[in-house]
């Protein structure tokens, strides 16, 4: 059984998603115009299918909103494109736990299994570094200009093969 919901993001959570921006929140995401115009830029580029290769899932913790997390995928690789949490479930494990229970549940969540991910973080984010590797990421390179770095994930499959 899941513990947290998981439901497709609307824009009737504009407004919530929006709140979440506090200072840390948009320094550490590509959101700068607003989630509403990120989310119209990606679902509008030509190879996007909505819930085939793209995905934005609103996080419930006992039915409220909680955070939001945005991947895509190619054949066999799922990226984390965003991941916000609410301000106020920041530092209670919520990030870890949540982002945990996608790969180890992706096939009810997105309704495929998740084998590989990879998610780009800032460098100076350390709150989200820590999350992603508790939640099993392993830190694997630091961009040619330094300004992220990659992080990636290899389910009990694939890790088994390395």
């Amino acid at each position: 059984m899941l513990k947290y919901g998981w439901i497709d993001y609307t824009p009737r959570f504009d407004y919530l998603i929006e709140s979440w921006f506090d200072k840390e929140g948009k320094k550490y995401t590509g959101c700068d115009d607003g989630f509403a115009e990120y989310f119209k830029y990606w679902i509008g580029q030509p190879k996007i299918k909505y819930n085939e290769n793209f995905w934005a899932k609103i996080i419930l913790n006992e039915n409220v909103p909680v955070g939001i997390i945005v991947l895509s995928s190619d054949e066999e690789t799922y990226y984390i494109a965003e991941y916000i949490i609410s301000p106020a479930e920041r530092g209670r494990g919520v990030g870890s736990s949540a982002l945990r229970e996608l790969l180890d549940n992706g096939d009810l969540i997105i309704g495929k299994t998740i084998h590989k991910a990879c998610a780009c973080i800032y460098p100076d984010n350390t709150v989200s570094k820590k999350a992603f590797e508790k939640a099993g990421f392993k830190y694997s390179h630091t961009h040619a200009d330094g300004d992220a770095e990659y992080y990636l994930y290899s389910g009990p499959y694939y890790a088994s093969l390395l």
